[in-house]
């Protein structure tokens, strides 16, 4: 289904607690709904699923810091509160109570609804908790491959350790993958830049996805939260994570659960990024204004 043109698109930014700018977009009109996103994303992967909501909400899509809009160079011993600060930053600069988050940006949001008093209703989309424990032998080797600057190390390690990599890609000895994807890179640093973030830039802003994920994982803690919860999954993403949606439901009692069919991890993205929004504006129509038709 073709996705009709995007109502004017306003540029702004918010300063974080340590002054950091935190750039953010804003569509449509309604009550405001923040958008955050995960890996190897910015704001842009989520142009059409904002599309599809515009009609009915105020969308507010931020960069989170290290991509896009909010660049800083990533620092060793980041804490996922400063995470928590910039989307604080954005709540008070638009007035947003409600929050969406996909993967590393559901951690986020999830964390924010325990922490932060003015967040009313906040959707899960598939948050990156590992119940069985962190692969730690990829973490360490991320870690390694981050203090060497070794991009294409770090995004094969990235992909082994989300378990989102094609299947075919786990039977590629990792020097061939990683040769590949260096060639993958030397031919993005050749061409005009597009309408999506580098796959270099983005490799960049992994670190704070991890350090997020690392520093995140106790489930118990997310029982403190009083905003209404949706916990999204998809049909085909790893296992793991619907392990992870489902404990969720049990710490949550109250949240809503919603498995949607014939999709995956990515797909609140563009469809050009693989996505299907089409299959996730429906969910959070009705969750964040249940008086709106589907």
């Amino acid at each position: 289904m073709p996705i009709s043109p995007l109502p004017a698109i306003t540029d702004a930014a918010a300063v974080s607690a340590d002054q950091t700018r935190i750039g953010y977009r804003t569509v449509g009109t309604g009550p405001s709904l923040v958008l955050i996103q995960g890996a190897m994303g910015t704001c842009e992967n989520f142009t059409e699923l904002a599309g599809l909501l515009s009609d009915s909400f105020t969308v507010i899509l931020p960069d989170r810091r290290g991509r896009g809009l909010s660049p800083r160079p990533f620092e060793p011993g980041h804490q996922a509160a400063r995470d928590i600060e910039d989307l604080a930053a954005i709540l008070n600069a638009t007035g947003a109570t409600d929050i969406f988050g996909l993967s590393t940006g559901a951690l986020l949001a999830l964390e924010a609804a325990r922490t932060l008093p003015n967040i009313r209703r906040v959707a899960a989309f598939e948050p990156p908790i590992y119940l069985d424990g962190l692969p730690t032998e990829l973490i360490t080797r991320f870690h390694h491959d981050t203090t060497h600057d070794d991009l294409p190390a770090m995004l094969i390690t990235a992909m082994k350790l989300t378990g989102l990599a094609p299947r075919p890609i786990e039977l590629i000895p990792r020097l061939l993958l990683e040769a590949a994807m260096r060639l993958v890179l030397r031919r993005e640093a050749r061409a005009k830049p597009g309408r999506y973030a580098s796959t270099a830039e983005l490799a960049r802003a992994l670190p704070y996805d991890i350090a997020v994920v690392e520093q995140l994982q106790d489930i118990t803690r997310y029982s403190a939260i009083n905003a209404e919860v949706l916990l999204l999954g998809a049909e085909h993403s790893p296992p793991y994570m619907r392990a992870a949606l489902n404990a969720l439901a049990n710490t949550l009692p109250t949240a809503q659960r919603i498995e949607l069919a014939g999709v995956g991890h990515g797909a609140a993205w563009n469809t050009d990024r693989s996505g299907n929004p089409h299959t996730v504006a429906p969910a959070l129509r009705h969750f964040f204004n249940p008086a709106q038709p589907n």
